[in-house]
């Protein structure tokens, strides 16, 4: 009989998921929980699990197709249907002789399942990508990755025949805004332009960007921050953060600083509900944190960032980031950010002008700490300056409010020791 599965809520008020990619083709036999497509939603890559074991008679969509919750996704036939060899015929989508018949036949009689119903090597969706951009078959690779998962890295030390390089030669774990690689766009060979479809997280982003750039009104502030002690902060920290097994960057100090920040100017951390003409005040402070990944940004959040102690923002900015980059970030994790913050300070960017989250009231950029002749005390010395910019909704938050929220960040930062002691 034909298994109907319809796309299911795969997280909290979902109503939509794109199909990325399919893992299965029609006649193919899949096993219950086997990997049957590659879908994306609100920023994610999951896959999407085979509800029932059969072979595949339809799929629901095409790639790069946005399916609705409850809308037909897939049709399985686990052949008990007497005298349809397990297909399903004549619906324009298995077509008529049978394509896959067989293969669900050698497995009912007890022969070797196809490639389909095998377990499939563990890898991330963009690993998987990967993989097939260099040609790497992931059967023959060794995962170094937790639970023998494979990474970019292994693939790539595939290609070059190599040992993988070890976690320490790698990107610090949790410094968002780390480049992941340049974007790996393949350059056209033929001598025509390429078109490359605007798909998934690009697609969402392109959505998201215009939407912020077109309705909202922008005011844009700039801040320095002397980072000496910060810096020198963080280096005392750091033995100790390692030996509990974290990685301190200094992305967890600017979201404690963001946090408290928000707190003592409550505006700043509020939306507009333009419909009811009403400025919403948010009763918790929770920071987004943008992560740049192969395929664009993705903003995992920190919540309640303002009264969590430094040492479980490091570590959740660390998990949370890993995750992003790897795609396999919790849904829930991407929602409920009062306020974002970008650091493109580890790309070597200085200053720039960040573009608001709708429909957050403001975000705020990190530069790179490097340093620069200050005037202390009548003469010039050499400092650490972080630069901080600040891009704000100028329907809810005026110049004055923007530069106060600046001045409390920078306050913060050149005096980190309030991190440690200071809560919302």
């Amino acid at each position: 009989m034909a298994y109907e599965f319809h796309l299911p809520d795969i997280g909290e008020g979902l109503d939509e998921a794109e199909v990325v990619r399919w893992l299965v083709s029609l006649g193919d036999h899949v096993v219950t929980d086997a990997p049957l497509a590659e879908v994306e939603t609100d920023k994610a890559v999951v896959e999407m699990p085979a509800p029932a074991t059969g072979t595949v008679v339809r799929l629901g969509a095409q790639e790069g197709q946005v399916v609705k919750v409850g809308q037909l996704f897939v049709v399985i036939d686990d052949g008990s249907a007497a005298g349809n060899g397990g297909t399903a015929g004549g619906d324009g989508t298995a077509g008529n002789d049978g394509a896959g018949g067989g293969e669900a036949a050698d497995h009912r009689a007890g022969l070797p399942a196809t490639p389909a119903a095998r377990s499939r090597p563990k890898a991330t969706p963009a690993t998987r990508r990967r993989a097939r951009e260099l040609g790497v078959d992931l059967a023959a690779v060794t995962g170094s990755g937790p639970g023998g998962r494979i990474t970019d890295s292994d693939v790539e030390a595939a290609v070059a025949g190599a040992e993988p390089p070890s976690e320490s030669t790698t990107r610090p774990a949790g410094e968002a805004g780390a480049v992941p690689g340049p974007r790996r766009v393949a350059v056209p060979t033929t001598g025509e332009d390429r078109r490359i479809a605007l798909r998934g997280l690009r697609r969402r982003t392109m959505e998201t960007m215009t939407e912020s750039w077109r309705s909202i009104p922008h005011i844009v502030g700039f801040q320095e921050a002397d980072a000496s002690e910060l810096l020198a902060l963080r280096a005392r920290l750091r033995p100790r953060a390692e030996s509990a097994g974290v990685a301190l960057t200094l992305t967890p100090f600017l979201v404690k600083a963001t946090g408290l920040a928000l707190a003592r100017h409550p505006l700043v951390n509020s939306s507009l509900d333009e419909p009811a003409a009403e400025i919403v005040v948010r009763h918790r402070r929770n920071v987004g944190v943008a992560v740049a990944t192969d395929d664009g940004l993705v903003v995992p959040v920190v919540t309640d960032a303002d009264t969590k102690p430094l040492l479980a923002i490091a570590r959740e900015v660390g998990e949370l980031t890993a995750a992003a980059r790897a795609r396999t970030v919790d849904l829930a994790a991407l929602r409920g950010g009062t306020f974002t913050i970008t650091n493109h300070g580890p790309l070597g960017g200085w200053i720039g002008t960040p573009i608001i989250k709708p429909p957050e009231a403001g975000i705020l950029g990190f530069g790179r700490a490097a340093d620069r002749p200050v005037a202390v005390d009548g003469r010039v010395e050499v400092r650490p300056v972080l630069p901080l910019s600040m891009g704000a909704d100028h329907r809810i938050v005026d110049g004055d409010l923007m530069l106060a929220f600046l001045t409390t960040v920078r306050e913060l930062l050149a005096d980190p020791l309030l991190l440690l002691f200071e809560d919302g």
